[in-house]
């Protein structure tokens, strides 16, 4: 990168971090999101959309504690077996401000325990992660946008050695008790 681009860099950066609004401690934000499914080829299911839901708490500002929980109704693509997917995620994910409002980029990583049911019945543990994006359209109300990572390295009844499902979700989420003005001066 030139002096130049570095100098322009550098001034974006100070922009966006003098207007960011972050996420502050003991903020909780509820969501709900619709979702595209991409199944690993070991799994022989039918890639198809579904939806689901997420909680998450602020211990301390920006860094999120989340529970979700997804829905997706699938079959097995061989024998047209349904099979419901139901992965439950749990993680910590860190929100970079980006600008007023709590927009942030998002970055996060936990523990998925993924259930199929209804043609089968099994339980998977492995390890999530998420990459997205939340736009502040108000200072409570946000859309979310992200894509996310499950990886399980040893399946249930030796199906395979270990699998990889990968989503992309698009969600609105409602913050609780986040406090722009905490000493109360009046500047955000």
């Amino acid at each position: 990168m030139t002096a130049r681009g570095w100098v322009v860099s550098s001034a974006l950066l100070c922009t966006v971090a003098t207007g960011a609004a972050a996420q502050s401690p003991g903020t909780f934000e509820i969501g709900g999101f619709g979702r595209a499914n991409f199944f690993a080829d070991t799994l022989s299911l039918d890639r198809h959309l579904g939806g689901g839901g997420w909680l998450a708490f602020f211990p301390v500002r920006n860094l999120a504690i989340e529970g979700e929980v997804a829905y997706t109704k699938t079959r097995i693509i061989a024998t047209s077996t349904d099979v419901s997917n139901i992965p439950l995620r749990g993680r910590l994910t860190y929100n970079i401000p980006l600008g007023e409002n709590a927009t942030s980029f998002q970055i996060g990583g936990g523990y998925v325990r993924d259930m199929y049911r209804t043609g089968q019945h099994f339980n998977d543990d492995g390890f999530t992660g998420l990459a997205g994006f939340r736009f502040g359209i108000s200072p409570n109300v946000g859309i979310r946008t992200s894509v996310t990572l499950d990886y399980v390295p040893s399946p249930q009844a030796s199906r395979a050695d270990h699998y990889v499902n990968w989503g992309i979700q698009v969600g609105l989420g409602l913050m609780l008790g986040n406090k722009y003005d905490s000493d109360h001066d009046g500047v955000k």
